[in-house]
């Protein structure tokens, strides 16, 4: 958690508004400092904080001077067309922010409802004293990456989203943070693998870390899943995040391994899959790697591997440990990449494999599986998982194997993802303001009307005779 809570502000520019709309700076004049700030005071609305604080305050814009940087491996998103902006009667909400740390850049993902640009500040401080990055155009995706950081740094950085039209609507997120990997550490793992086989191939689609990297190595066996980079055969070495496997037969079970190689030689715990290819008519299921794994009694495991909970391993997010709810639920947040660790003391010094499974409620055709690998120092069996992006309640299994395949033990428990900035932000319906600016008008008028009959006592008496 940061040292001060996270704020979420909303304001709208309605100065602006009031004299684009009335068109005459007469009318505009008339405004007060006071009546303009309660105006907008009324505007603004409470956001959730990290530390379950509402807050809510109006705040200048800044300024922001470096261009848009898009990430490696990710096209910058097209820029959305002019007749896409926004209306004046729809309200900014941001969908979605994510952040993903390497070891010397870190790429962060903003979405919103409606086009909007973007702007952002960073440093090592809450300051943001290293600099500020903008988007030059109006998108509903932001992928902005920050480049030149330290290994295994603490950052701090906030947003500002802007939208179009008349009506300008903002949303500022401050107080956020993250941190860069250790050189130390394993490099993460792929997203969002998947394996889908048809009547003739095995398709293998991913989507690559934010990290510079070499090579993503691709390993496949048909007796079991690959345990390391070179357990299997070689069938994929390159940067694409596409692999068909033609080679392939029928009533055959593949299993894959895919390893993101870093620039130092290093690679990544291992993200896992399986498929085959479907008969006719069928329609392809995901296929538990270890849904037939047996688990040995007791009297025939190692006292420290029958003695395990989930509690004895480490849910890591920049770099501090994630809260149990209760013994089997991780609050994790949706936002930020994940680090799950377990240490090396933990286990015994005999052949073993550590397996995790995260199973999505709301995709039952997806099952997310990886490896636990041992990190450079040998302290701690590790993996890096992208962020999940959402709210959701994540079954968790845990699978610890022998070399010969047999069960050890099994966990199982929950993740509960939380987007912190979204549960609790409240907006108003369009209707909201509709009225309100009518109201405005109306007092305006009257005010306008009851100025000039006082100034001018003869055009109020020659107003009465005419009716006489």
């Amino acid at each position: 958690m940061s040292e001060r809570p996270g704020h979420l502000t909303r304001s709208m520019n309605l100065k602006s508004y009031i004299k684009n709309f009335l068109g005459s700076r007469v009318l505009y004049s008339l405004f007060s400092k006071a009546a303009l700030a309660l105006l907008i005071t009324s505007f603004t609305l409470s956001g959730f904080t990290l530390s379950g604080v509402a807050s809510a305050q109006s705040t200048d814009t800044f300024t922001v001077s470096q261009g848009y940087i898009p990430p490696p491996s990710q096209p910058a998103p097209e820029p959305s067309p002019p007749e896409a902006r926004p209306s004046v009667n729809t309200l900014l909400k941001i969908l979605g922010f994510s952040v993903q740390p390497s070891f010397y850049q870190a790429t962060i993902k903003v979405q919103t409802n409606l086009p909007a640009k973007l702007f952002l500040r960073f440093g090592e401080t809450p300051d943001y004293e290293m600099g500020a990055i903008t988007s030059a155009d109006f998108r509903d995706i932001h992928l902005v990456t920050i480049p030149g950081l330290t290994p295994n740094t603490l950052y701090f950085f906030e947003f500002e989203v802007v939208s179009g039209g008349v009506l300008e609507d903002r949303i500022k997120i401050t107080n956020q943070k993250f941190k860069t990997l250790d050189l130390l550490e394993l490099p993460p793992n792929v997203s969002n693998l998947k394996a889908v086989g048809d009547q003739e191939k095995i398709t293998l689609t991913w989507r690559n870390p934010p990290i510079d990297f070499k090579n993503i190595r691709i390993i496949r066996s048909a007796k079991f899943f690959p345990r390391d980079p070179f357990d299997g055969e070689l069938v994929y070495e390159d940067r694409g995040e596409i692999f068909v496997d033609r080679k392939v037969e029928k009533e055959v079970i593949y299993y894959y391994a895919v390893f993101v190689e870093d620039l130092e030689g290093r690679f990544s715990s291992g993200a896992i899959t399986s498929a085959r290819l479907l008969k006719p008519g069928e329609v392809a299921v995901p296929i538990d790697l270890f849904a037939g794994i047996v688990e040995l009694p007791p009297s025939q495991v190692h006292p420290l591997i029958n003695e395990l909970t989930l509690k004895d391993f480490d849910f890591i997010q920049d770099g501090e440990k994630a809260d149990f709810i209760d013994d089997y639920t991780v609050l994790i947040k949706g936002d930020r990449m994940l680090k799950v660790a377990l240490s090396y003391d933990k286990l015994p010094e005999v052949l073993k494999t550590i397996a995790f499974t995260l199973a999505d409620p709301a995709r039952p055709d997806r099952l997310f599986q990886f490896l636990l690998r041992v990190n450079q120092d040998k302290t701690s069996y590790e993996a890096l998982i992208a962020p999940l992006e959402r709210e959701d309640l994540f079954t968790l299994g845990v699978n610890i194997l022998d070399h010969k395949n047999r069960g050890l033990k099994k966990l199982a428990g929950f993740l509960k993802s939380i987007l912190p900035f979204l549960g609790g932000v409240s907006i108003p319906p369009r209707s909201f303001y509709w009225p309100l600016i009518y109201l405005l008008l109306a007092l305006l008028l009257l005010f306008l009307l009851t100025r000039i009959f006082s100034r001018h006592p003869f055009a109020s008496k020659r107003y009465e005779m005419q009716f006489k």
